[in-house]
């Protein structure tokens, strides 16, 4: 099996989604893997995806901001990530290919 050098964990602050993080940690540790947490800014299409959401942006903040203490209790090294976008899988997919991930 190919080692696990990046992974992508989607988070929004939930229980599970922390859960989710918690996985990848495990997965990554034998390899030392980068732990790339990303947080979706959902931005309604009837506005421009610059707008200022400053409720939204403190939420995913926030969650990364725990994910990333978690990531860091496993000793690995996450890199944290706010994208706008329209729904989250585009975010998500977004990220996805800046990072080549397959």
């Amino acid at each position: 099996m190919e080692e696990v050098r990046q992974i992508l964990v989607p988070t929004g602050g939930h229980p599970y989604a922390e859960r989710a993080v918690e996985l990848a940690c495990r997965l990554g540790e034998a390899q030392k893997a980068t732990v790339n947490l990303v947080s979706v800014l959902v931005v309604p299409r009837s506005l421009p995806l610059g707008t200022p959401l400053p409720e939204e942006e403190t939420q995913a903040k926030t969650a990364l901001a725990r994910a990333d203490s978690i990531v860091r209790s496993h000793g690995l090294a996450p890199k944290t990530w706010v994208e706008r976008a329209r729904s989250p899988a585009e975010g998500i997919l977004f990220r996805a290919q800046e990072l080549h991930a397959h």
